[in-house]
This record gives structure tokens, C-alpha cells and sequence, in this order.
């Protein structure tokens, strides 16, 4: 049996050693971008579950009425506040943490 031989050589119009690794970098810059855009969401709506869910529970807790006002009104500045989009992951959860001290049972 014969063996034959493979031979690939750069032909016009192909992409240079540079360019494909160029290509590569931004690859893995775009992955790294995707993770962190991964985790903002997930935090993000970890937030506003939190807070939808923290509001249905005010209408029905034995909370006094200033109390629930004041809990009430933090976490429509948290909505508000997460929904311009600039926030960093870190910093929405920091968001979601200090609500949750409030200790809304």
C-alpha cells in the first residue's frame, strides 16, 4: 500500500498567523465578557425575585404600617435602581444583601 502524503500550504486569501490569533484573543475576551454578563443576570434576577417576592409578602405580614412603608420603598429603589443596566454583578449583589438584612418575614 501506498502512503500518501499531505501537504497544506497558505494560499492567497487565507488569514495569516496573526490574524487567526487576533481572532482567538477576541474569542476569548468575548467568552470571559459572556461569563460575566452570565452572572449579572443571574444575580439581577435573583434581586428582583427577592423583591417581588419580599412585596407579596408585606401585604399579608403583621408588619406596622410605617415598617412595611420603609421596606416598601427600598425595594422600589432597588427595582429602579437595577434597571438602568450599569451595575456590576458584585455590586447587585451587594444590592440584594443589604435588603435582606431588612429581615422581612
Amino acid at each position: 500500500m501506498a502512503a500518501h502524503n499531505i501537504v497544506i500550504t497558505n494560499s492567497k486569501g487565507h488569514l495569516t498567523e496573526d490574524e487567526i490569533e487576533n481572532l482567538v484573543l477576541m474569542a476569548e475576551k468575548r467568552t470571559e465578557e459572556d461569563k460575566q454578563n452570565l452572572a449579572k443576570i443571574r444575580v439581577k434576577n435573583l434581586l428582583e425575585t427577592y423583591c417581588y417576592e419580599t412585596k407579596s409578602r408585606l401585604k399579608s405580614s403583621n408588619i406596622d404600617s410605617k415598617q412595611k412603608a420603609i421596606i416598601e420603598k427600598e425595594i422600589d429603589k432597588a427595582l429602579n435602581w437595577v434597571k438602568n443596566d450599569k451595575q456590576s454583578a458584585e455590586a447587585i449583589q451587594e444590592k440584594l444583601n443589604e435588603l435582606k438584612k431588612l429581615n422581612i418575614n
